[in-house]
């Protein structure tokens, strides 16, 4: 084709007279309007296969790259849930310790207290890890529900700790006050 005969047309006319050409050259006869169409037919199916093997190639990419991001994502949640956890029985040994130290006298209540304090807090801090889990946890939802549950054993245990340290002082004073009748009682058997 000369430059001469193509210009003015527009894409789709000279995508026709290439066809033309080609049928003409390769069987010596002008083109009918079916060769003409076939030919064209068969140039847009192999521009669809071309899209669609460049799309399934994508997808498979994409398809990749989402299972990645969601094994980090499912790692992540799991490093959470293992620092939960770990926070979990920290807070717990410390309101056992707290429960302990409550039937040791006035001076370890004061100690004990401030254990149920740091208990408390890093329940706290459990909570915000759980929260910031969840971030995490686009595949570990169900792990995080357990972490919930922990959670609220520990608040309880905190809870039973304080009873523990009540029930100390009251036994210590109990204690106190039972050793005054006694005293009174040996000074009056005197």
């Amino acid at each position: 084709m000369s430059k001469r005969k193509t210009e003015g047309i527009t894409e789709p006319q000279a995508r026709t007279l290439r066809a033309i050409c080609q049928i003409l050259d390769s069987t010596g006869l002008p083109p009918t309007v079916k060769q003409t169409l076939d030919r064209q037919i068969l140039l847009a199916q192999r521009a669809t296969e071309q899209v669609r093997d460049l799309l399934r190639q994508f997808f498979n990419v994409l398809a990749e790259f989402l299972a990645d991001k969601s094994d980090e994502l499912r790692d992540l949640a799991v490093d959470a849930v293992v620092k939960f956890a770990a926070m979990w029985a920290l807070s717990k040994a410390m309101a056992a310790a707290g429960a302990k130290i409550g039937g040791m006298g006035a001076d370890e209540m004061v100690e004990g207290l401030a254990r149920l304090a740091v208990a408390e807090a890093v329940a706290q801090r459990s909570d915000e890890l759980a929260l910031a889990g969840l971030g995490y946890a686009v595949s570990g939802i169900e792990e995080l529900e357990a972490a919930a549950a922990a959670d609220e054993l520990a608040s309880e245990m905190a809870v039973e700790g304080v009873a523990e340290v009540a029930a100390g002082s009251m036994e210590i004073g109990a204690g106190e006050t039972m050793e005054a009748v006694g005293e009174r009682l040996a000074e009056r058997a005197e």
